[in-house]
């Protein structure tokens, strides 16, 4: 060791490297570690060996770098793992060529354990991959939503916007946005909505979310949502940090299905005003048919064809009103405009007048038409009697058209009795010509008939069975149907019903048919611009002793209440000039004593609830029967 070496020798073994002083032919001259573990052969070892001698072929790697260091006399460096691949170690040697007086060259090797500086750099490189990889994402995330932050620093009014705000705003990239020119992309009331936004937030400390109108450095318009929430420092709002989305697609959508849903209730409403409209025309001249047919049926023929001339007539009409209900009925259950309306209720009394209604048609086609229950149905349940007898009469009546010889049978059973409801079970039952399997979901369709080749094909609308269904589903419950041809059909559905007292049974009088004992005397007014309406519902009160006043207008109605005091007013409902909505208030507000009766053919139910809103309580539709119009002025004067 020259005096050199020995003077650095204090200096070297401080250090916690590993120094190898080499010839230019890769001889080891000299060892220094000051830790002689970290070397893997005792020192003296390596004295005078080549460095493939020593570290095999890792050897090749310093060998590299001594060549390149004797070429280009720069410093040079490699890193390579320990020998023994279970240490999980890493090393870097450097190589540095050094001055010397002798003509062969000095070549000194630092190796240095690097595994901790190699792990922290491993680990720094993978989360800066993780970064950059999470930054790639919500890059790609904010161009794929449309979506860029923002920042607004209040101290030093700084905006930073990121680069999908400028592609939202269609900005030029050399023109920056800040905060002086920032609102210039928003007209001025929703400039007033952001500004307003950011002061209420920079005074309450509260986020702000808003939906705006921004117009882009092109001109284009654009929704956007922009929100933002305050960073606070020293009780103060510091900075505000948020978003900018761009909304035009979602917004456009919104736009366009509020459009599509006020075109589709404008439709509705006009296809409401049409049917009403519809039944108003159809039902009113009915009405003076049907009217007719009644004041014929209560007088006396001495002449038989003349009697069976109105039973014909009678029976037309009534099925034409049949028909027009159908309709309408329909057009209520597909507008889910219609709802239960439940009162407590006999369900076998109810059953049983049904029955009875149908007993003549049955015994013209010599059909039995039976009628059972057990005895476990409560007394009183509430029930929709209308909706119910509605779907019993087009069951029932089915049964029996389509029933050529054999029986039709109404059962009713008790499937569960508990405290508070019962599960009752309808089934109406025929051996008339039954429906083939493939059919059975069909005939549940608008303006569907079987039609057999051996039986001819029958009357009707093809609105029954589609109105049952709808009819049924308004109970919470579903139909069924059992059928085989030439064998007969079976229709069954089950309903639950709560159970009620019963009401205290109504004494009514007891008549025959057109047998009415007179109503107490009364002043009564009927206003109607149908000549015709007007003639049958006076001859028809004549009937039961009441001689009424006419109008056939609203104004010549009101000279009539000027002059004398009515205790009811009939009036009509659609009428030229004043209609009967106008007449009915004027009489409420003027002549309170006065009870009011719409005499309509109008019968959907946004005309009944804005009646209903105007507290008349008392309609009479168009047509009317003869006992309904008696029993409903029967009610009005027992009230008055």
């Amino acid at each position: 060791m020259d005096n050199n070496a020995r003077n650095l020798q204090p200096l070297i073994e401080a250090l916690d490297d590993v120094i190898l002083e080499l010839t230019e032919l890769a001889v080891i001259k000299q060892v220094w570690a000051k830790d002689k573990t970290k070397l893997f052969l005792p020192p003296e070892f390596f004295i005078g060996k080549s460095i493939p001698e020593v570290f095999g072929e890792f050897g090749n790697i310093f060998i590299k770098c001594i060549d390149d260091l004797l070429t280009t006399g720069e410093r040079q460096q490699c890193v390579y793992p320990d020998f023994d691949e279970s240490k999980n170690l890493w090393y870097c040697a450097k190589f540095q060529k050094m001055d010397s007086s002798e003509e062969e060259a000095r070549i000194i090797c630092v190796i240095e354990d690097i595994t901790a500086k190699k792990e922290l750099n491993d680990q720094l490189e993978k989360n800066s991959l993780e970064l950059k990889r999470i930054n790639d994402l919500l890059e790609i995330g904010h161009e794929i939503s449309k979506m860029g932050g923002w920042e607004y620093d209040t101290i030093n009014k700084e905006l930073f916007l990121t680069k999908q705000i400028y592609e939202i705003n269609e900005s030029d990239e050399h023109i920056v946005i800040n905060c002086n020119n920032m609102t210039e992309s928003f007209d001025k009331e929703n400039k007033v909505k952001l500004l307003k936004a950011l002061k209420n937030t920079l005074s309450q400390n509260i986020a702000f979310d808003l939906e705006l109108e921004l117009i882009t450095a092109k001109r284009n318009k654009k929704w956007v949502r922009i929100s933002g929430v305050p960073i606070m420092k020293n009780q103060k709002v510091r900075i505000f940090r948020g978003i900018l989305k761009d909304v035009t697609t979602i917004k456009n959508n919104q736009l366009e299905l509020i459009e599509a849903k006020n075109l589709a209730e404008q439709v509705a409403r006009k296809r409401t005003e049409t049917l009403s409209i519809m039944s108003h025309e159809i039902r009113t001249p009915l009405n003076a048919i049907i009217g007719i047919s009644n004041l014929l049926d209560q007088a006396t023929f001495s002449n038989n064809d003349i009697k069976e001339y109105v039973d014909h007539l009678r029976y037309s009409s009534n099925h034409l009103l049949h028909l027009i209900n159908d309709i309408l009925d329909l057009e209520k259950i597909e507008c889910k405009k219609m709802e239960l309306n439940e009162i407590p209720t006999n369900l076998v009394s109810l059953v049983n007048n049904v029955y009875k209604q149908f007993v003549p048609f049955a015994k013209t086609k010599n059909l039995s038409l039976n009628f059972h229950h057990d005895h476990l149905i409560p007394l009183s349940l509430l029930i929709d009697d209308l909706r119910l007898s509605r779907i019993l009469n087009n069951l029932i009546g089915n049964a029996i058209k389509f029933t050529e010889k054999g029986e039709v049978n109404i059962i009713l059973k008790t499937l569960i009795d508990q405290h508070d409801q019962a599960s009752i079970l309808f089934r109406i039952s025929d051996t008339g010509i039954g429906i083939p399997e493939h059919l059975h979901n069909l005939i549940f369709d608008k303006f569907h008939q079987v039609n057999q080749d051996s039986h001819r094909h029958q009357e009707g609308s093809g609105l029954g069975l589609n109105i049952t269904k709808g009819l049924v589903s308004l109970f919470d419950s579903e139909i069924h149907l059992t059928s085989r041809p030439y064998i007969g059909s079976t229709f069954e559905f089950k309903i639950d019903f709560k159970k009620c007292l019963p009401l205290q049974p109504e004494q009514k009088i007891e008549s025959l048919e057109f047998d009415f004992p007179p109503l107490p005397d009364f002043k009564l007014l009927i206003v109607d611009d149908n000549a015709t309406n007007l003639l049958v519902a006076s001859r028809q009160l004549y009937q039961f002793g009441i001689k009424a006043d006419k109008a056939d207008n609203a104004y010549t109605a009101i000279e009539h209440l000027k002059k004398e005091q009515f205790d009811v007013v009939l009036v009509d409902l659609h009428m030229p000039g004043m209609d009967g909505y106008q007449l009915a208030k004027y009489v409420q507000d003027n002549y309170p004593e006065t009870k009011v009766i719409i005499f309509t053919a109008d019968v959907l139910e946004e005309v009944r609830f804005r009646l209903k809103e105007m507290g008349i309580q008392y309609i009479l539709s168009k047509p009317f029967k003869p006992e309904e119009m008696f029993d409903l002025f029967l009610e009005v004067l027992e009230v008055k």
